[in-house]
């Protein structure tokens, strides 16, 4: 921990978040070909560790997502620094030289990475995880990128840690969860249960970006808690961007999160 300089939180500040309206829906783009029709093409659309750094010797810049993609120009990027341990670890460990690139690439938001934290390691590297994740936040807004910090938590005293700087940073409107690998329900409604303690601690004011829930049940959970007006899910849509079936996919996506909002209001 000492690299980290211990698992206080309060050592690391966010000065510069991302606080625009965010939808419902920010579908996952991949770099495999353009967004072939006008119908298919979102307002917001974000994009994965693995495919804006990967192996790249230089990062994508929104720009180049933009062009390569066919986006519209006032099309918004979300980077999700979330993906695979190899990627993540490579902002960690040649952040010198990615962070100041990831800085200046124009995105429109960018979120704290998800360093893995997978069971069973000990209890000090889930704390070691969470302030690296906190300190690539920090600096990846001190150059410049609108940023959306990550939290995550197993256990309640996580959720007070991270109220308590959640609570001490005046401008944060907005915060990100990686869920995709909560597959099972009792893993699952841990972190749910936790997320509604955060929420009553931070005087429900936050908004939250989470990603890869996608089950309808679990959709209407979080719609209930946090209502639309607070909730945006991004995840992973199959298939390239200009496949036939993408853009009616991103709306069967869109279809369950509205579904859950009329369901959950008319209770």
């Amino acid at each position: 921990m000492d690299s980290v300089h211990g698992d206080d939180y309060s050592t690391e500040s966010v000065p510069l978040t991302a606080n625009y309206e965010f939808p419902t829906l920010i579908p996952q783009v991949r770099m495999l070909s353009s967004i072939a029709t006008e119908r298919s093409k979102p307002d917001v659309v974000s994009i994965t560790a693995d495919q804006a750094i990967g192996k790249r010797r230089k990062p994508l810049t929104a720009e180049q997502v933009r062009r390569e993609l066919n986006l519209g120009v006032g099309t918004k990027i979300v980077l999700l620094l979330f993906g695979r341990d190899e990627v993540l670890e490579r902002v960690w460990y040649e952040g010198p030289n990615l962070l100041p690139q990831l800085g200046t690439s124009e995105y429109d938001a960018i979120t704290g990475p998800s360093f893995s934290k997978w069971h069973p390691r000990p209890r000090p590297e889930f704390l070691y995880q969470s302030k690296r994740s906190l300190i690539v936040s920090s600096q990846l807004a001190q150059f410049g990128a609108p940023v959306i910090p990550r939290v995550d938590w197993e256990v309640e005293r996580d959720v007070e840690r991270w109220a308590i700087w959640a609570n001490s940073e005046a401008d944060l409107e907005v915060v990100s969860l990686d869920w995709t690998s909560f597959h099972s329900r009792s893993a699952w409604n841990q972190r749910f249960e936790l997320l509604r303690k955060f929420d009553q601690l931070t005087a429900e004011r936050l908004r939250y970006i989470i990603n890869g829930v996608k089950a309808p049940s679990r959709l209407e959970l979080l719609t209930e808690l946090l209502g639309d007006e607070r909730l945006t899910i991004s995840c992973s849509i199959m298939g390239p961007p200009g496949s036939r079936n993408w853009g009616e996919r991103v709306s069967e996506m869109q279809g369950r999160i509205d579904y859950a909002h009329a369901s959950t209001s008319a209770a």
